[in-house]
């Protein structure tokens, strides 16, 4: 088309050098073809070169398809008040590339040698990747290449403020980087602070669906405070084209609240000054694998999780956190919804979340953690077809030992009107105490209350594919949350807990 261009890879005005700051109207803007008045076009790539440092407020800028702004090692650009977008003037279905800062590849010192990105209550919109921390290849015409990358070029810094990442395919993508001085591994300076990352409506490129708010890969320390993931447009889309909020691959990164008040340390932040991040409509809410340690984990503390078909997905995660959340999961269609689920994870902190549903599966389910000493421990559930449920291999099942056995329980938790089982063990094996009797000591017993309307199992084993036995210890007459199985109130019977495999012991002390 013949669409004039402020700025054009064919004369040569794209980089930019030297310490300035543009607003809308500037005209005293070296290599640019006119005064900057918005909307301001961008043709090929806007480069902000090494060494520089560009300040920009309340402008528009509108990139044609594939266009780029580049943000090379050593440079520095903060927009203010700033829209980055799409030019529609030929296409209206069309979106461009995204921002890309540089850093000098991983084990390096970030602070030193990457590009900064600040974005402050800006908005970055259909864009292909919002914004990545890596320069992606470019193809034989100079233009880039989506999902290929030049590792050399990782670790540019990311700091977006009260912006929004708005119907792009990805909203922010981290290629593998980590920060290194004298051999010492260092957190990453990227954070998101009270943003939002959002699909509304079909995405403008046609066969492009959302894949993932945030792709982390290989990083360490991504921090996203009372940020906010969602499609508010659900409808529009399958259960399994909405989108993922978090994408994590062998990475350390945490969701938590902002808080609107300094608390000295170890004080937690009131709840009257909680900002919580939110993941909303999703097909998932956090995807995460690791790598079976503690320094690529997950902390997701203080967030909501409204209506995704899955909530959380942890996978060999070491010493993963999931605190006080808030976990409302999204209707049961084809395979099983649920709020958590976690897959060979050992070591992990689940507390005093709330987890309810409509119509979803389960609640919490746990695969495989190994024979640590691991709780679910002081959660609700509400509504589900299955409470909680454990898998293979979640305790060293050693019955005859009770101060040497291990493994996971199920303790301080509350069941409400559950419809198949509160506790269910479907195959291999928990600790085979569920709580104690201590004298003198309340906290002892599991502490469980049960729903006493699931229509299998209040806690319950499969006596088919489970190689334990198993006593569950509560305290007399129900005290506290403390109640026993059905069996104790109802007489005994077989039909909330297996008497093949399982006996109870009331504590009387």
């Amino acid at each position: 088309n013949n669409s004039p261009y402020n700025v054009s890879v064919d004369d040569n005005t794209n980089e930019y050098y030297g310490t300035q700051t543009w607003a809308d109207g500037s005209n005293n803007i070296s290599g640019t073809n006119a005064n900057l008045t918005s909307p301001i076009f961008i043709k090929d790539k806007l480069i902000i070169k090494s060494g520089a440092n560009i300040t920009i407020n309340n402008m528009r800028f509108e990139f044609a398809p594939d266009a780029q702004l580049i943000i090379e090692d050593g440079a520095r650009l903060t927009i203010n008040g700033c829209t980055l977008t799409v030019d529609t003037r030929c296409d209206a279905a069309v979106m461009w590339h995204g921002v890309e800062v540089w850093g000098q590849g991983t084990g390096t010192l970030q602070q030193q040698t990457s590009g900064w990105f600040t974005a402050n209550n800006s908005t970055i919109e259909h864009a292909m990747v919002g914004a990545a921390n890596v320069a992606h290849n470019q193809s034989a015409n100079n233009t880039p290449i989506l999902n290929s990358f030049n590792a050399n070029l990782s670790g540019g810094i990311m700091r977006f403020i009260n912006t929004t990442v708005y119907n792009c395919r990805e909203g922010v993508h981290f290629e593998e980087f980590i920060n290194t001085i004298n051999n010492n591994t260092l957190n990453e300076l990227s954070s998101f602070d009270n943003c939002t990352f959002q699909t509304n409506g079909q995405l403008n490129a046609a066969n492009v669906f959302p894949y993932a708010h945030a792709f982390l890969r290989r990083v360490k320390g991504i921090r996203f405070l009372g940020t906010t993931f969602e499609n508010i447009t659900p409808n529009q889309y399958t259960t399994y084209t909405r989108g993922l909020g978090i994408m994590s691959l062998e990475s350390l990164f945490s969701v938590t609240e902002k808080c609107s008040s300094i608390q000295p340390f170890p004080n937690a932040c009131p709840l009257a000054n909680q900002d919580r991040s939110e993941f909303n409509n999703l097909f998932y809410g956090v995807v995460a694998t690791g790598i079976g340690t503690s320094t690529r984990t997950a902390r997701i503390r203080n967030s909501d999780f409204d209506d995704n078909f899955r909530g959380m997905f942890l996978r060999n995660m070491n010493l993963a956190e999931v605190t006080d959340n808030y976990v409302f999961v999204g209707d049961n269609v084809g395979p099983q919804s649920y709020g958590l689920y976690l897959l060979n994870c050992d070591g992990y902190k689940v507390e005093d979340n709330e987890f309810t549903t409509a119509t979803g599966y389960y609640g919490a389910y746990i695969n495989n953690s190994g024979t640590g000493a691991n709780e679910i421990y002081r959660n609700s559930f509400e509504n589900f077809v299955v409470a909680t449920q454990a898998a293979n291999i979640n305790g060293d099942g050693d019955a005859n030992n009770n101060n040497a056995q291990t493994g996971l329980e199920f303790r301080c938790n509350t069941y409400l009107t559950n419809l198949d089982y509160d506790i269910l063990v479907s195959s291999g094996r928990v600790r085979s105490d569920q709580g104690n009797c201590f004298s003198n000591d309340p906290e002892s017993p599991a502490n469980n209350q049960f729903s006493y309307t699931a229509q299998y199992g209040d806690y319950w084993l499969d006596f088919n594919n489970t190689s334990i036995t198993s006593t569950y210890h509560f305290s007399t007459n129900g005290l506290a949350n403390n109640l026993p199985l059905r069996a104790i109130v109802n007489g005994y019977s077989q039909d909330y807990f297996e008497i093949n495999n399982t006996s109870f012991s009331e504590c009387t002390n």
